[in-house]
C-alpha cells in the first residue's frame, strides 16, 4: 500500500471513530437524564379537613425545596389523614377521617385527586363508624413488604391506640394489635429493609418507634433532637426518612442514627396542614408470581419480579 493510501485509510478510521464517539456522547447525554429521572421517587402528600386552602386534597412535593403542588381534591369532604402507595399495583390508598372523626379506606386517582370509598375500617374487634368524637378512627397507613396493609387505629371499641391489619379490597379489619401503653400511631412506614417505623403526633412528640407488625409491640425507640409533632412518615428508596410537621407546615428529614430533625422547606401556600406522606414508586412492571425482589435499581427497589 502506498503512503498516500495509508494516510487516507488512517484519516477514514479517525473520522469513523470520531463519529462513533460523538454518537456515544449524544446517547449518554440522552440516557443519563432518563436514568437520573428514573432513580427519583415522587413524594406525595395529603391534607387534613382543616387545611386552608385545599382541604381533603392530594399534592406532589418537591423533596429538594419542600414546595407542594396541588393535584386535586378528593371531593369527599373529610380530611385525608394518611396515604400510601400499594407497591404491587401502584394504586394510592388513603384514610378518610382521623383518630377522632372515624375512618374509611379510600383509593385516590393520581391524575385528578378524586377519592373513591372502599369501605369503613371495621371488624375483628374494631369499629370506626361511631359519630362520637374520638370514639373510633385511624390516622395512618403502611404497606408491608408482603403486600399487607396496616393502619394506626384509635379506640374503636377498646382503649387507646392499636396497629390494625386491613383488607385493602373492603376496608375490613383483619387483626387488632394493641400498642404498648395504648400509643397512638399517627405516622407509619416500612423502611427499605422491611422495618416498620411509627410516629405518635401530638400525643407523644419528639419520639419514633420501630414496631413489630405481628404483635404491635415496640422494638426500639429513637428520641428526636426536638419535641416536634409528626403527622406522617415516608421512606425514600435510599432509606432517607421524610416527615411532615403539621404545626409548622414543613417537610423535614430525620437522621435515624442521631434523631436530628432537619427541616427541608415549608410546604408553601397550596396547603396549611399536610397530614399524609407517601413515596410513589416510579415503575411497577407486570408480574406473574408476585415474588418480591431487589433488582439493585434504587427506583425499582421494591418492584416485583418474575420467577
Amino acid at each position: 500500500m502506498t503512503r498516500m493510501g495509508t494516510e487516507l485509510g488512517k484519516r477514514r478510521l479517525e473520522s469513523a471513530a470520531g463519529v462513533f464517539f460523538r454518537l456515544a456522547i449524544v446517547a449518554l447525554g440522552v440516557l443519563a437524564p432518563l436514568r437520573s429521572a428514573e432513580a427519583q421517587l415522587v413524594l406525595w402528600g395529603s391534607s387534613s379537613k382543616g387545611s386552608t386552602p385545599n382541604p381533603s386534597s392530594v399534592f406532589t412535593i418537591d423533596t429538594a425545596g419542600g414546595a407542594a403542588t396541588l393535584v386535586g381534591s378528593s371531593g369527599l369532604g373529610n380530611g385525608i389523614s394518611g396515604i400510601k402507595f400499594d407497591l404491587r399495583t401502584g394504586n394510592l390508598y388513603g384514610i378518610l377521617g382521623s383518630a377522632c372523626t372515624g375512618a374509611r379506606l379510600i383509593t385516590i386517582n393520581t391524575t385528578t385527586g378524586a377519592g373513591t370509598i372502599v369501605g369503613i375500617v371495621k371488624g375483628a374487634g374494631f369499629d370506626a363508624t361511631s359519630t362520637v368524637s374520638c370514639a373510633g378512627g385511624a390516622d395512618s397507613l403502611a404497606f408491608g413488604p408482603d403486600g399487607a396493609l396496616y393502619a394506626g387505629g384509635w379506640e374503636g371499641g377498646t382503649t387507646g391506640g392499636k396497629l390494625l391489619k386491613i383488607d385493602k379490597a373492603t376496608g375490613a379489619v383483619l387483626a387488632v394489635l394493641q400498642t404498648p401503653g395504648g400509643a397512638n400511631l399517627t405516622g407509619l412506614d416500612f423502611d427499605p429493609s422491611g422495618l416498620l417505623w411509627a410516629s405518635h403526633g401530638a400525643s407523644n412528640p419528639g419520639v419514633l418507634h420501630t414496631v413489630n407488625p405481628a404483635t404491635g409491640g415496640f422494638l426500639s425507640e429513637l428520641d428526636l433532637s426536638e419535641p416536634v409533632t409528626i403527622s406522617d412518615l415516608a421512606f425514600d428508596a435510599d432509606g432517607t426518612l421524610f416527615a411532615s410537621l403539621p404545626d409548622e407546615s414543613q417537610l423535614a428529614t430525620i437522621d435515624l442514627t442521631t434523631g436530628a430533625v432537619n427541616r427541608v422547606c415549608p410546604f408553601g401556600s397550596a396547603v396549611s396542614k399536610m397530614s399524609g406522606l407517601a413515596f410513589r414508586p416510579c415503575s411497577n412492571p407486570a408480574v406473574t408470581d408476585g415474588t418480591a425482589c431487589n433488582d439493585g435499581d434504587a427506583c425499582t427497589l421494591n418492584d416485583l419480579c418474575n420467577a
